[in-house]
């Protein structure tokens, strides 16, 4: 966390135009929602995620990191709350991805963040898990070749591609 903050200072004193500080505001607050407890606290970060993305959305449709975030976000309202928000979000995670995916299919964030969502809905749905581990062993590859535009760009996603591969095996 310390270490993406660090980066958020230095991305503040790059152009106006970069989409890189918002997107790490929206980076930080969406992923705080993965160990926060309380519900008012998730709906805010959740927010202050949304609108910092929005702010990049508006300016840029045709970059694949902000869809990727988009499905985070939306993913972080279906762990908060999955039987009140599973059914309303979940196409929208999907569709968030496959937009990502048809920006850049070699995206490694695109690849893992869709088949890890899949992989956390087999659970529930029994669906063969087989192709999902395909694709986490795909985005690795991704990951392995993958080089950012900026030492600033998101690269973000290995280490939990490899945590969900040790669970695919």
């Amino acid at each position: 966390m310390l270490k993406l903050l660090h980066y958020l200072k230095e991305l503040l004193r790059l152009k106006k135009n970069s989409y890189l500080p918002n997107y790490y505001v929206a980076l930080i607050n969406a992923t705080a929602v993965f160990t926060e407890k309380d519900k008012t606290k998730i709906d805010l970060l959740l927010t202050k995620a949304q609108d910092a993305l929005d702010i990049e959305l508006i300016k840029d449709q045709a970059n694949s990191e902000l869809y990727v975030m988009q499905a985070l976000i939306y993913t972080g309202y279906v762990v908060a709350d999955p039987m009140t928000n599973g059914m309303k979000y979940s196409a929208k995670v999907m569709e968030a991805y496959a937009k990502a995916k048809a920006l850049d299919p070699n995206n490694p964030r695109a690849v893992f963040g869709e088949a890890d969502y899949q992989i956390g809905g087999a659970k529930w749905t029994g669906v063969d898990t087989k192709p999902l581990c395909a694709q986490v062993d795909k985005s690795i590859e991704l990951f392995n070749t993958f080089k950012p535009a900026t030492p600033y760009s998101p690269k973000w996603g290995l280490d939990r591609a490899l945590e969900i591969q040790k669970t695919c095996k």
